[in-house]
This record gives structure tokens, C-alpha cells and sequence, in this order.
């Protein structure tokens, strides 16, 4: 208990921080049952990989209060003509950043 002592102490400095973990587990409730409807199996690594980003993207834009439509068709359209070495600029998190502070401006 005490090697985790610093850990802890996070959960009393911030009460934001929950110390479970049941909206990550509800997240991933949608992906296994879309990975059922999809029949993903063993057979393609990289096809369960791809489906399951798929997946794990709208619920990273709901978690950061993007609405997963519009970043998905923004960077869809944005994808073709931009450099792979910046490919990082349209992660969300990183998006959005990018969207409000265009909207400040």
C-alpha cells in the first residue's frame, strides 16, 4: 500500500478523479458489441486493429465533448492532402484544440 502512496494522494488533491474506472468499462461494453455484430475474429489482426479504432474514436470525441460526426467528416476530407509527418494534428484532442482556437480568433 505504501509503494502506492503518491497514487493515492491524487484521488484526495483532485475530486474530479474517479477512482474507478466504470465509464471506461461502459465505453468499451459498445466496442465488444459491435465487434459481435461485426463478426470480427482472429482471422485479421489488423482488420480487428482497424475495427476497433473504428470504434474507440467516437467515444475518445464524446469524452472531449467533440461531437464525432463532424470531426470524423472534417478529417476525412482534411486526410487525403496532409502530411503524414502531421498526422498527430488530427488526433481529437489535438483538433480540438486546433477548431477553438480558430474560433477565438
Amino acid at each position: 500500500m505504501l509503494n502506492h502512496e503518491k497514487n493515492f494522494k491524487l484521488y484526495l488533491d483532485d475530486p474530479n478523479i474517479k477512482i474507478d474506472n466504470n465509464a471506461a468499462e461502459q465505453s468499451m461494453r459498445k466496442v465488444v458489441l459491435g465487434k459481435k455484430k461485426l463478426d470480427v475474429r482472429r482471422k485479421s489482426e489488423s482488420r480487428e486493429v482497424h475495427g476497433c479504432t473504428l470504434f474507440f474514436c467516437p467515444e475518445t470525441c464524446r469524452a472531449l465533448k467533440i461531437n464525432p460526426q463532424a470531426y470524423l467528416e472534417d478529417i476525412f476530407r482534411r486526410l487525403p492532402g496532409h502530411p503524414h509527418k502531421n498526422l498527430r494534428e488530427l488526433l481529437p484532442d489535438q483538433w480540438a484544440k486546433a477548431k477553438s482556437g480558430n474560433s477565438k480568433k
